[in-house]
């Protein structure tokens, strides 16, 4: 095994290299830069689709492929550009951290607000693919931000799920929330909750 573009030939390390700066440049894979490292052997596309996949989901920084061809890049680019992105709003910070840990291992791509204040602006400018909602916080009503996400043209379509102490499953799914779980919370229950409605 050749070190970092060793072995590769000018043909394709420019494709693969310009792939790269942009999975590093929208965070990496599970938030750590990825450092390329090459073998001698060809290597369709699709085979670079399945080793992208699995190291997405072990979490590793490098990506193993032969040289070639740009193809090989643009499939890699593309498995790491689409994933999920998931924002949280929990003011309790090791909560907070232990929801992103179990949606980083799922390979989800996430982020973390802290204060229901200024969380219609982050929502808006990340984009979530889904958004975790505590209800109970310092500065803000969960319910009360969930009714500001629904009437934003930025945040109206994106899924809501309430994660909270507080004991208004009904009222939350009235609102339109896809899912209500309860602290304390299990692992399973974040992932399968959260897995159902992303797929």
């Amino acid at each position: 095994m050749s070190g970092p573009m060793g072995g590769y030939g000018k043909h394709g390390s420019q494709a693969v290299q310009f792939a790269l700066d942009e999975i590093n440049a929208k965070g990496g894979i599970l938030g750590r830069k990825v450092e390329a490292v090459f073998d001698d052997d060809k290597m369709k596309p699709e085979v670079g689709v399945e080793i992208a996949n699995k190291f997405i989901k072990k979490d590793k920084v490098d990506f193993i492929m032969g040289p070639t061809s740009s193809a090989i890049a643009a499939a890699l680019a593309d498995v790491v550009l689409e994933q999920k992105k998931i924002l949280i709003l929990e003011d309790d910070e090791a909560t907070a951290e232990l929801m992103k840990f179990y949606l980083q291992e799922e390979g989800f791509k996430v982020a973390v607000s802290l204060k229901g204040s200024s969380f219609i602006t982050k929502a808006a400018e990340f984009q979530p693919d889904l958004i975790t909602l505590d209800v109970v916080l310092p500065d803000a009503d969960g319910f009360s931000i969930f009714k500001n996400l629904q009437g934003d043209e930025r945040t109206k379509n994106i899924p809501v799920i309430f994660v909270t102490v507080r004991e208004d499953k009904e009222k939350g799914l009235k609102m339109g929330a896809r899912g209500y779980i309860m602290k304390p919370f299990n692992e399973g229950e974040i992932k399968g909750t959260i897995k159902s409605i992303l797929g």
